[in-house]
């Protein structure tokens, strides 16, 4: 004989197996947008794959992820602003979409069937009002039954856990709870991720290398430009404080009367040049007289006719001799005390001679 509980689970058991709240299929949901890379593959797949036609997909993709990696920014410009564009109406699809009467619909629906299907699962209460409270959160406080396990037997046992499985195998398989199948990380998909993890880290160790050569070498230049700086600063140094030419008080007024017996001796060489000259002169003009004496004619008559004025013309003095300054012979005599004296003052800053304290050191 059945007991009180085992009579109300049997019966009312069997008259909510069927209900299922994921049997109430959502309105169809917009399409996401293709993220830049997949459209860049999508793209240039077909041309690729009639480049290569021997090459498996997993390989085509590798090239393609290369191509990508490889391309110009204003190539990859179009590609992203297209997923940004339709990314901004999948946002407003979507917004319309949960806003939809038709949506608002299938969720009221999918409560109501889904706390009918809670109901059928909980044991046997007392009334609807009990039942309304457990179904919505409520506490409900009523008598412990406690079951014989033995008044149970294996056929209501199976169908309590075939009851649970289902409701399991329901969450687990809704749609708005699955994965996309675009995500989903099949065998040959994993095959291709590992092979792209191994060329990634081959790729980070050569980098690596590399990096270390260029800082290896960053740090020889910098030690051999410090070498240089150093050799440099010891080589100006030296030119600069030790073989720099000095010179003291005694050395200088040494100097000064060294130069004045210098300019004294040219000057007096240059007065007996300037005075041979002049003797050569006049040694000329008194072995040709009358050539002399022709010259000097003309000379004073073009004098007098340009000079003399007409009154005095009436009574014409004899004319008297008189000596012109020889301008040229002081400039010419100037310029060479100046070239001597910068010549002399030149050898002397190039060859600078140690005084006689120096010299008996």
């Amino acid at each position: 004989m059945q007991s009180r509980s085992q009579h109300r689970l049997s019966s009312n058991y069997g008259s909510h197996l069927t209900i299922d709240p994921f049997s109430i299929q959502p309105p169809k949901i917009p399409e996401k947008p293709i993220s830049p890379e997949l459209r860049f593959k999508k793209k240039n797949f077909t041309i690729m794959r009639s480049e290569n036609p021997n090459i498996p997909v997993w390989e085509i993709s590798d090239l393609l992820t290369k191509k990508w990696e490889e391309a110009d920014d204003t190539e990859k410009m179009v590609y992203y602003q297209e997923y940004e564009r339709e990314k901004m109406e999948y946002e407003k699809q979507m917004k319309n979409y949960y806003n939809s009467p038709a949506f608002q619909q299938y969720t009221m629906n999918r409560q109501k069937v889904k706390s009918q299907f809670e109901r059928s699962l909980l044991p046997n209460v007392g009334n609807q009002r009990k039942f309304d409270a457990a179904a919505n959160g409520g506490i409900v406080v009523q008598p412990l039954e406690e079951d014989n396990p033995r008044d149970l037997n294996i056929k209501k046992l199976t169908a309590i856990r075939y009851s649970r499985n289902q409701l399991l195998m329901a969450e687990v398989f809704a749609p708005n709870c699955s994965a996309d199948v675009r995500h989903i990380v099949t065998k040959a998909r994993l095959e291709l991720f590992k092979k792209q993890e191994a060329a990634l880290k081959q790729a980070i160790s050569e980098h690596e290398t590399e990096i270390a050569k260029i800082q290896e070498n960053l740090e020889n230049k910098k030690r051999q430009i410090a070498h240089n700086r150093e050799e440099f600063t010891a080589k100006m140094k030296k030119l600069v404080e030790d073989d720099k030419p000095r010179c003291s008080g005694g050395d200088f007024n040494l100097m000064v009367g060294k130069w004045k017996t210098k300019f004294l001796t040219a000057y007096e060489e240059f007065e007996k040049k300037q005075q041979a000259q002049k003797e050569k002169l006049e040694h000329e003009r008194e072995a040709r007289p009358t050539l002399n004496s022709l010259l000097l004619g003309e000379g004073d008559a073009i004098k007098e006719k340009t000079s003399v004025p007409a009154d005095e013309a009436k009574d014409p003095q004899p004319p008297k001799e008189t000596k012109e300054p020889d301008s040229t012979d002081e400039v010419d005599e100037s310029k060479i005390k100046e070239e001597i004296v910068e010549r002399e003052m030149v050898d002397e800053v190039k060859n600078p001679e140690p005084s006689n304290d120096i010299k008996e050191e």
